[in-house]
C-alpha cells in the first residue's frame, strides 16, 4: 500500500492478508501535521485514525517501507521491529531526466537561469527563494529565475508586491503536465530546491530533489531531513542552512563564481542519485525486502 495513511483504509486489507495468508506491507511517504490532515473541524476525525494507524497498528503489518531515515526512527518508537523496515529515498526514472539533458548543457549562455519545479508556496521554500533571487540580482544581473508549478491567488498576491523591481527576471511557467517536466528543467542552468524547516521536510524525501538530481545540473537545496545524511556539501549538491534568503543566495553565488565545479557537482549529483534513486533499481530492493 503506498501512501495509504488511515487506519480505516489499511485494516481491511490486514485481515484479507490474515485470512489468505498474503504479506501487507505499507509504503511511508510523508508524516503530516494534524492541520494538513484536517484543514476544516469537521474532517478531524482523520487525525485519530491517521494516529492510530503510524502509533498503534503499523507494527502488525508484514513490514514498513519508509521513504527516510526519520520515518524509520519513529516506527521503530512506535514497535516496528527494525528487519520489518526498509529505507527506499525514491523511485525517479532517471533515464527520463538525464536524456533531455544531454541536448543542454548547462552555463553555456550569457544569461543564466535559476530553476525551480514544484508548487509555488511558503512551505516549499518560495518566498526564501525570491528573497535570496532579490539578493543575487543587485550583484548579478544576467540572471533570470524560472518558476515551474501551480501557485494561489493568495500567494501569487504577496509574490506581487515580493518581486517588484524584478519581475522582469522571473518567469512564471505554471501548472504543467509531467511529460513536460524534463525539457523545461533541462534550460536551466542551476535548480534550487529551498523548503523551509518543518516537520514535513524532515520525514519525506522531496521528488523534484531526485528529478533535479538527475539532469546532471548543479543543484542548490536547504539542509534538511536525510540531505544531511546522504549528501556532503559541494560534492554532489550545494548544501545551506534552511530559512536564510542570505545562505541561499551564497550557494547560489558559489556556483556563478565556480561554474567548471558546478558541473563536476551536477554530475557527482546525478551518479549519486542513479546508484540510489533508480526505480528499477529500488523496485528490486523492494522485492527483495517482501520476499525475504
Amino acid at each position: 500500500m503506498f501512501g495509504v495513511e488511515y487506519f480505516y483504509l489499511v485494516f481491511p486489507f490486514y485481515i484479507i492478508g490474515r485470512i489468505l495468508g498474503i504479506k501487507v506491507f505499507r509504503i511511508i511517504t510523508d508524516r503530516y501535521s494534524d492541520s494538513g490532515i484536517a484543514p476544516t473541524w469537521w474532517k478531524h476525525p482523520k487525525v485519530f485514525f491517521y494516529r492510530i494507524q503510524y502509533i498503534f497498528f503499523d507494527k502488525y503489518l508484514s513490514g514498513i517501507v519508509c521513504l527516510s531515515n526519520y520515518l524509520k526512527e519513529n516506527a521503530i518508537l512506535n514497535g516496528v521491529e527494525n528487519k520489518k523496515i526498509c529505507v527506499i529515498p525514491h523511485f525517479i526514472d532517471i533515464e527520463r531526466f538525464s536524456n533531455k539533458a544531454e541536448s543542454n548543457k548547462p552555463f553555456l549562455n550569457e544569461k543564466i537561469r535559476l530553476g525551480f519545479c514544484g508548487t509555488l508556496n511558503e512551505s516549499n521554500g518560495l518566498f526564501i527563494l525570491l528573497k535570496a533571487f532579490s539578493i543575487i540580482k543587485k550583484e548579478y544581473s544576467k540572471i533570470e529565475l524560472f518558476l515551474i508549478g501551480s501557485i494561489s491567488k493568495d500567494d501569487q498576491t504577496i509574490v506581487n508586491e515580493m518581486i517588484d523591481g524584478i519581475s522582469d527576471s522571473i518567469i512564471f511557467v505554471g501548472n504543467v503536465q509531467g511529460n513536460k517536466v524534463p525539457e523545461l528543467l533541462s534550460k536551466c542552468d542551476i535548480l534550487v530546491n529551498p523548503r523551509i524547516s518543518s516537520i514535513i521536510a524532515e520525514a519525506g524525501f522531496p521528488t523534484k530533489l531526485g528529478e533535479y538530481l538527475a539532469t546532471k545540473r548543479p543543484v542548490v537545496a536547504t539542509a534538511v531531513g536525510d540531505l544531511k545524511k546522504y549528501f556532503m556539501n559541494e560534492r554532489e549538491l550545494i548544501l545551506v542552512v534552511p530559512d536564510s534568503p542570505e545562505a541561499l543566495a551564497d550557494g547560489i553565488f558559489y556556483l556563478l563564481h565556480n561554474k567548471l565545479k558546478g558541473l563536476q557537482i551536477g554530475l557527482s549529483g546525478y551518479e549519486w542519485a542513479l546508484e540510489n534513486l533508480e526505480f528499477k533499481k529500488n523496485c528490486k530492493k523492494l522485492l527483495q525486502f517482501i520476499m525475504s
